[in-house]
């Protein structure tokens, strides 16, 4: 029901996907997606001869309805890659409600002290989706109601929001971001060395062109060591950028940097990193346990 009703607002709305490809054929795609029949979907859109980002963005959802995540996700970054130049309308500056609207989402989004991702993702859906259904061309808002029906496994949905979202604002931090996690996504199905390289030097770029512009985002940081080859350089120069422009790190996530400030020596820097954390979070037993190890460190000197 809830696809339907997506799928019925974004086909009014113009500019929206298919616009390039026959009306006619568009409704004989859909058809078969929603009556199941993914592999007819498939073959009929691989009969297309030039395949514009609306029929990848159709490739993608039936695809991934017919349990080939790989593909689904490859057939989706060629829609993004196929948005043309002369496609990308710059979005008008977003309005005081729309902006007020972003903002509170975004903080939602970004909460530190949220533990569990898809309880996040079910306030998001539950509290915007229903306000951008109203106001489909709030695009910014849009990424954040496409980013948890992702969260949530329900990618169809979030295939036409993202897209929509992403033929106005490509420029976006939400956009490089998520195009990062889908090249890791594509990096964990990835069977061969040269492969996952590939996909992983995808994943940093995305997530460095996300993380320029803006920075705040503690979760892009933690990304960016785990993926990073150059690790013990990247843990130095990032957590030294968490430390002074005080980004809070998200509780959840305390342990993982500590680990690996340990497991690389960098023992000054970790009690640097504590005392800005005993900021955010007085109380703390990750903290206080972390505080005893440099202690004893410090004791053996």
């Amino acid at each position: 029901m809830i696809r339907f009703l997506i799928c019925s607002l974004l086909a009014s709305v113009p500019g929206y996907l298919l616009s390039d490809v026959p009306q006619e054929q568009i409704g004989r795609i859909k058809k078969m997606i929603d009556a199941g029949h993914y592999k007819n979907a498939i073959k009929a859109i691989d009969l297309e001869k030039e395949k514009s980002g609306d029929s990848y963005v159709l490739l993608a959802e039936a695809h991934y309805l017919d349990q080939e995540h790989a593909k689904a996700f490859e057939a989706y970054l060629s829609a993004l890659s196929h948005v043309s130049h002369a496609q990308k309308s710059n979005a008008s500056p977003m309005g005081k409600e729309e902006a007020l609207l972003y903002e509170e989402a975004l903080k939602v989004y970004l909460d530190p002290t949220a533990r569990d991702p898809v309880i996040t993702s079910l306030k998001m859906r539950d509290l915007y989706a229903g306000i951008w259904r109203l106001h489909p061309e709030y695009a910014e808002l849009g990424y954040l109601v496409a980013i948890a029906y992702a969260n949530l496994g329900e990618y169809t949905d979030f295939f036409e929001i993202f897209y929509l979202s992403y033929k106005k604002i490509p420029d976006h931090y939400l956009s490089y971001k998520t195009q990062g996690i889908l090249h890791l996504k594509l990096y964990d199905r990835r069977k061969t060395l040269e492969e996952k390289e590939r996909e992983r030097a995808q994943v940093l770029l995305y997530f460095n062109k996300a993380k320029e512009l803006y920075p705040q985002d503690p979760s892009l940081y933690k990304m960016e060591i785990a993926f990073s080859l150059d690790k013990e350089r990247i843990l130095e120069t990032d957590l030294k950028e968490i430390i002074d422009k005080d980004i809070v790190i998200p509780r959840a996530d305390l342990s993982f940097y500590i680990d690996q400030l340990f497991a690389y020596g960098k023992n000054e820097l970790a009690a640097e990193f504590l005392a800005k954390a005993r900021k955010w979070y007085p109380y703390s037993r990750t903290l206080d346990a972390a505080d005893d190890i440099v202690k004893s460190k410090k004791d053996v000197k």
